[in-house]
C-alpha cells in the first residue's frame, strides 16, 4: 500500500468519525437521562409479565416491567406469591 492511499483511507476514516461522533454523543445523553428517569420511577405501575422456573434449582423468577418508564428487571417469587399483578394482555 502506497502512502498516498494509506492517507486517503485515514482521510475517509476521520471524515466518518467527525460525522457520526455527534450522534454517539446525542446517544450516550439519552441513554443517561432514560436510566435517571428508570431509576426515579415510583414503578406504581408495574406487572408481572412472564415467569420462569430453574432447573436446575428451582427457583421461580419473574420478568416485571414497569409500563410507565418501560424498565424491565427479574425478581424472585418466592411460594408463588409475586407483589405485582400479572398483565393481562395489552402492549406489551
Amino acid at each position: 500500500m502506497t502512502s498516498e492511499e494509506i492517507r486517503n483511507q485515514l482521510s475517509e476514516i476521520n471524515k466518518e468519525q467527525n460525522e457520526t461522533y455527534p450522534y454517539i454523543i446525542k446517544y450516550q445523553r439519552l441513554e443517561a437521562t432514560k436510566r435517571k428517569l428508570q431509576n426515579s420511577c415510583p414503578h406504581v405501575n408495574s406487572y408481572l409479565h412472564n415467569n420462569s422456573t430453574d432447573s436446575y434449582e428451582g427457583r421461580t423468577y419473574g420478568t416485571i416491567i414497569c409500563h410507565d418508564c418501560l424498565k424491565e428487571w427479574e425478581e424472585r417469587i418466592r411460594m408463588g406469591k409475586c407483589v405485582y399483578p400479572k398483565w393481562e394482555g395489552g402492549l406489551f
